[in-house]
């Protein structure tokens, strides 16, 4: 339990000061370093193992694989989702 608390501060810790440094970017205040986004949703799906067309349809799925993959990543600061989690299904992706 104590090591469950402790990661949970540790990960609130961290989404502050990345929260921060965006927040700052986004003011045209000086930063440390350009806060990096994620925007690879198909890069998502596949680290993860999961089909592109289950984040199009499955906005549990979508918010899940993105973060998993995020933290996978690393020194990541944001992501780039629309406010359900649902990709838009766009002609280009029907065959999916």
């Amino acid at each position: 339990m104590v090591a469950e608390e402790s990661r949970d501060e540790h990960t609130l810790e961290l989404w502050r000061e990345r929260d921060e440094r965006v927040q700052r970017a986004l003011s045209y205040k000086p930063v440390g370093k350009v806060p990096p986004a994620f925007t690879g949703s198909a890069f998502a799906a596949i680290s993860q193992g999961v089909p592109f067309s289950r984040l199009c349809t499955d906005a549990d799925t979508a918010i899940e694989v993105t973060l998993d993959c995020m933290d996978e990543l690393g020194d990541v600061d944001a992501t780039s989702m629309t406010a359900s989690g649902l990709l838009p299904c766009h002609p280009t992706s029907l065959w999916l």
